[in-house]
């Protein structure tokens, strides 16, 4: 017998979560701003953006719970399971712009912070840039994975052809792994040049490596 346990539920309960964390983390943020009375920058209005498309992506994930996501795919109906397919795309497009955004803020913070620095201020851009490529491309393959674009939410009624998405994403993971560790390297790098004792440096070494995670 085919196993039709549901996970719903814990879908339900990651997606207010994730939301939860974001709104708590960036609250935090702003928080800080406020009582160091230090001024908002780019780095601001870009994590608030991000924060935008979480809130966007937490409402296409729970309509989609509602639709049965979650569930076995022989207890959904064919008509939930199209409204579930056309969900999916949009979450990909928000999702791939929620990364993007929050990637350019802390790279828009280093900016701010290093721009004195000429290599440091040469690698900003060069990661801007390939995090920018990375992210249109992605969301471009999202949206045209099929031809027509309508078969990738319903292969029963648009003939064509579709691409095979897992490559793409495990690629994009790759590459999304790799620009997080030189992204955080970079500030560890600056933050282990600062002139202090041994035992501060590691102390802010560890809350950055924290921060990163």
């Amino acid at each position: 017998m085919a196993d039709t346990g549901s996970w719903q539920g814990y879908n339900r309960d990651a997606s207010i979560a994730i939301t939860v964390l974001g709104v708590f983390f960036v609250g935090l943020r702003f928080l800080s701003r406020h009582v160091g009375k230090v001024p908002l920058g780019l780095e601001d209005g870009l994590i608030l953006a991000a924060l935008m498309n979480l809130f966007i992506i937490f409402a296409i994930d729970i309509a989609m719970i509602n639709h049965g996501l979650g569930q076995h795919q022989s207890t959904i109906s064919a008509s939930n399971t199209i409204t579930i397919n056309k969900l999916l795309l949009p979450a990909e497009i928000f999702y791939c712009t929620s990364i993007i955004l929050t990637k350019t803020s802390i790279l828009a913070m280093y900016h701010r912070i290093f721009h004195i620095h000429r290599p440091t201020r040469i690698a900003v851009y060069i990661l801007g840039v390939i995090t920018t490529i990375r992210a249109v491309s992605v969301i471009f393959v999202s949206i045209f994975q099929c031809t027509p674009v309508a078969r990738a939410w319903d292969k029963s009624h648009y003939p064509g052809r579709c691409i095979n998405l897992k490559d793409t994403f495990i690629a994009n993971d790759v590459v999304n792994a790799i620009t997080d560790v030189v992204i955080l390297g970079l500030l560890i790098g600056r933050v282990w040049k600062v002139q202090a004792g041994w035992g501060v440096k590691m102390g802010a070494v560890g809350m950055v490596s924290l921060g990163g995670l």
